[in-house]
């Protein structure tokens, strides 16, 4: 105020925080991904969108699926993909409000990849490889452009040999955003190469509830550092 006309511009204000995803498993009939809002309000998911990438070593493109109407996320909550065939075990574990989960199978067996995504204003379903992409994506799991190397490798996480598929993934409770980088690139994307660099927990497999010692479906925690 005290340099009037001479003073800077303001700095921008910074994005809200928008949908990651806290947790991965892709092992058996239980496989699921749980996706967190870090945001103080809650996340209608027809603004989303998946975006698989099956059979890369077959060419296939990738294609964008939309979540089923009514679906959300509350603030500071999750959301729960998981397969039809899931155990009752693991549905059990689900969040209570039924608009917080839902059945997936196209979930991945640890080498296909998955993105999750913002909906750009009147996109549609469709295959999105060789098109503009009617979206921007907001975290990755995997690979999900052709041309890929996977081949239909599982992926390493925190430099564990295939722990996209024999583990689960939970992401550190200090991540408060996603991280859409290729998964290619070990050292910037959220895999690590080292659990120090690494943005995911690498627990055991079918580490479903808390008294595994692994992951609570129904919630998901997130205390990120104080800014330095």
């Amino acid at each position: 105020a005290l340099l009037g006309a001479a003073a800077p511009p303001a700095a921008p204000a910074a994005p809200a925080p928008d949908l990651f995803i806290s947790a991965w498993h892709a092992h058996g009939h239980d496989k699921y991904v749980q996706i967190y809002n870090p945001s103080s309000s809650a996340a209608p998911l027809d603004g989303y969108c998946l975006v698989v990438l099956c059979n890369p070593e077959k060419g296939i493109p990738p294609k964008l699926y939309t979540f089923d109407a009514g679906k959300s996320v509350p603030a500071g909550g999750v959301f729960v993909l998981h397969t039809s065939q899931a155990t009752e075990a693991l549905k059990g574990e689900l969040p209570a409000d039924g608009v917080q989960s839902m059945a997936f199978d196209n979930l991945s067996n640890g080498d296909d990849g998955l993105a999750l995504c913002k909906m750009h204003a009147g996109a549609e379903p469709m295959m999105v490889e060789g098109s503009p992409d009617p979206f921007d994506v907001l975290d990755v799991v995997g690979e999900v452009k052709l041309p890929t190397t996977a081949n239909g490798a599982c992926w390493a996480v925190a430099g564990m040999p295939n722990a996209s598929k024999h583990k689960t993934l939970v992401r550190k409770p200090t991540v408060a955003a996603g991280n859409p980088t290729a998964w290619s690139d070990p050292t910037a994307s959220s895999q690590g190469v080292s659990d120090a660099t690494s943005e995911w927990l690498v627990l055991k497999k079918n580490a479903h509830t808390d008294a595994d010692g692994g992951v609570c479906l129904a919630e998901h925690t997130c205390s990120p550092p104080p800014p330095p």
